[in-house]
């Protein structure tokens, strides 16, 4: 049996199971679960599956779901500021 993620061979030591999408966002079992190596299942942590690719690509992480949420918090004030600024002109 191989790594999901990064095809190594596993072996009863390295040997994890790892949910594509994390528990923490809302995976669930069945076909969410793969087989995967400890290193991969440490590193990839409460990534997706797409944004642990990604990780490994480009060796950026990314945004936590609290960034996120600060991203779209920040967002939305500054609308509401241009909003506030078009309507008094």
């Amino acid at each position: 049996m191989l790594c999901y993620y990064c095809g190594k061979e596993l072996t009863k030591r390295n040997k994890t199971v790892d949910h594509k999408i994390p528990k923490c966002r809302g995976g669930v079992g069945g076909s969410n679960i793969v087989p995967c190596c400890k290193p991969c299942n440490g590193n990839k942590a409460d990534m997706t599956d797409i944004e642990f690719e990604e990780y490994k690509r480009t060796g950026i992480k990314p945004f936590t779901d609290s960034e996120r949420s600060e991203i779209h918090y920040r967002e939305k004030l500054m609308r509401g500021r241009n909003d506030l600024y078009i309507s008094l002109n």
